[in-house]
């Protein structure tokens, strides 16, 4: 069994207790309200941003230049993703608008980090402090 694999078998028990959160349901189903899904965004903003942090880190400390490649794709695709999350709640404004920040832009920007945030932080911090191991 490779690496992945079992990593999946080991947390199957608390993904699956995940996957019967109320949250996960109504946001499956598309139920969720708007006011919680917006604000859902503005938590996944956050975690994207400090994710890509953490993915150039990697890819800044790898000895392998495959590696260094693999993660620095790794942290594009997730700005990329950013990125295309932004544009998709800016697709509603006109043109002429679009010179001022959007609602959700400014939301974004406003949004403290949620707590999931906070483990991507201390993953920065040990990047600055330590050898990737």
């Amino acid at each position: 069994m490779n690496w992945s694999d079992q990593a999946w078998k080991t947390i199957e028990p608390v993904y699956n207790r995940i996957l019967q959160l109320p949250f996960i349901g109504e946001l499956m189903a598309g139920t969720l309200p708007e006011e919680k899904f917006l604000f859902y965004l503005q938590q996944d903003a956050c975690y994207l941003a400090e994710y890509g942090k953490i993915l150039a880190g990697i890819a800044a400390k790898a000895d392998s230049t495959g590696y260094k490649q693999a993660f620095l794709k790794f942290a594009g695709d997730t700005v990329s993703v950013e990125q295309a999350l932004h544009e998709f709640y800016l697709c509603n404004i006109s043109d002429e608008d679009r010179a001022e920040p959007s609602t959700f832009q400014m939301k974004i920007a406003q949004t403290l980090p949620p707590p999931a945030c906070f483990t991507p932080g201390i993953c920065i911090a040990l990047f600055r402090t330590g050898p990737l191991r």
